[in-house]
């Protein structure tokens, strides 16, 4: 999530303030999850690294202390905290690398990039990169080589100007900053895109696009909203495609989460969309995914964990299992292994958490059983489900042999026989849904 600090606790605290434990929607299991703690990640690498803070507290008595949490091994549900001595960390490419905020003792910080002495290492070299930067925001712009974006604040004017670090070379320490324009900077894509907000009034979504590969001049383009009664945006993320997700906002409607697509792969111009054009409740989106996936949070008197995936909007505690006392509050990105982080509360304190997709031929175990718990309470399926058994079957014989595609045919047909059941009155439309969610979240797993 490229969000501010300070308004992320503000919402932790609103999140814990306003819901407790509910049971999760029977479904399979498709993620494991693991308890990070007072650890509040804000990116995950593609090894599984994470980087954010430790708080302690919330509103404007939190304290913060930058930290990155490392796995055991790729992408396990296990690893370790590492400190640095610094407020936020806001980013983590795949070598490792990381960009944050350290104070100096004053309302201004310092932006700094964090490199290791080896890829994914725990030790290190921290490089000053600019003063002058807001710490109640954070530096979350980087690329895969080290390429840094951050946003410097002139207290006199409340105006924002954004920078490009270039280094000398792939993942040095050393390199120069160039000032691209007065906006703030939220996210950046490989290809060097950047996306963020002005504010005055009110915030408006930009996108600042170079004009070739990683160049330090480029276009700055007002995003605008989805028009209507929506007169605000942000954004908050971008991926490798030219993909920004956000919230559009206005006066007396609903908070939307929104996404725009570029009319080709990193063109500076395109269209917005709402992620959820039926809705009557806040949503905003905080992250999305290289496959445009987006993830975020459902806001109100209860917050929820969200996944925007195939026009659909999916409550991630409905994914797993929940233990007692835990609500998964606010999903802020995933990476590409389809790992998700994010907030949860547990037993009324603020937790990260990161879910990790159990392994795929477990989850077609898993749907097999949704189906015999179904047979088991009477659902009246022909010969006691045993054409979805087939399916199922099938697709987990496939994947054992490497066949995705031919897996991904098989669980289309399942979904498809689940359909006719339906409309036949064999399943009820509560019981072949949770079916068929259970079934497109493994095509997408195979299809990435």
């Amino acid at each position: 999530m490229k969000r501010s600090p300070t308004i992320r606790s503000i919402f932790i605290s609103a999140c814990i303030a306003t819901f407790g434990a509910i049971a999760a929607k029977a479904n399979a299991d498709a993620y494991s999850l693991t308890d990070l703690g007072t650890f509040i990640p804000f990116d995950i690498n593609t090894y599984g690294q994470m980087a954010g803070n430790i708080q302690v507290g919330s509103g404007g008595s939190a304290q913060f202390t930058a930290a990155f949490w490392t796995p055991n091994s790729a992408n396990a549900i296990a690893g370790s905290l590492t400190t640095l001595n610094a407020r936020h960390i806001g980013e983590i490419n795949d070598y490792g690398q990381m960009v944050g905020v350290r104070e100096d003792g004053t309302e201004l910080g310092t932006a700094f990039l964090w490199t290791p002495s080896s890829q994914n290492g725990t030790a290190g070299t921290m490089t000053d990169l600019g003063a002058n930067v807001s710490h109640s925001r954070n530096v979350s712009c980087l690329t895969s080589l080290g390429q840094v974006a951050y946003s410097t604040l002139d207290l006199s004017t409340s105006t924002y100007t954004t920078y490009i670090w270039t280094p000398t070379s792939p993942h040095a320490t050393s390199g120069s900053s160039t000032p691209i324009g007065d906006f703030f900077a939220e996210s950046m894509n490989d290809y060097g895109q950047i996306c963020g907000w002005t504010y005055g009034p009110g915030y408006n979504a930009m996108l600042w696009t170079p004009n070739s590969a990683n160049a330090t001049s480029g276009t700055l383009t007002p995003l605008g909203t989805l028009g209507g009664s929506y007169v605000f945006a942000d954004t908050r993320d971008i991926n490798s495609k030219g993909q920004a997700v956000g919230a559009v906002d206005g006066f007396g409607i609903p908070v939307a989460a929104m996404i725009w697509n570029p009319s080709s792969q990193n063109a500076p111009t395109g269209t917005m969309a709402n992620l959820a054009p039926d809705s009557t409740v806040d949503l905003v989106a905080n992250g999305v995914d290289e496959s445009g996936n987006a993830y975020g949070a459902l806001l109100g008197s209860q917050f929820l964990a969200i996944m925007f995936r195939n026009g659909r909007v999916i409550d991630l505690n409905s994914t797993f299992t929940t233990p007692p006392a835990y609500r998964l509050a606010q999903a802020i990105d995933a990476n590409e292994k389809g790992q998700i982080i994010g907030v949860m509360s547990v037993a009324g304190e603020s937790h990260g958490f990161l879910l990790t997709p159990k392994p795929v031929s477990q989850q077609v175990t898993d749907v097999r059983q949704l189906v015999t718990n179904l047979v088991n309470i009477g659902a009246l399926l022909p010969a006691n489900g045993q054409s979805l058994y087939a399916k199922l079957d099938s697709a987990k014989a496939k994947i054992a042999a490497g066949n995705k595609a031919g897996a991904i045919t098989d669980l289309k047909a399942f979904i498809n026989q689940v359909m006719t059941f339906v409309k036949t009155g064999k399943l009820t439309q509560t019981q072949g849904q949770s079916l068929i969610d259970a079934a497109n979240a493994l095509i997408a797993q195979l299809s990435a």
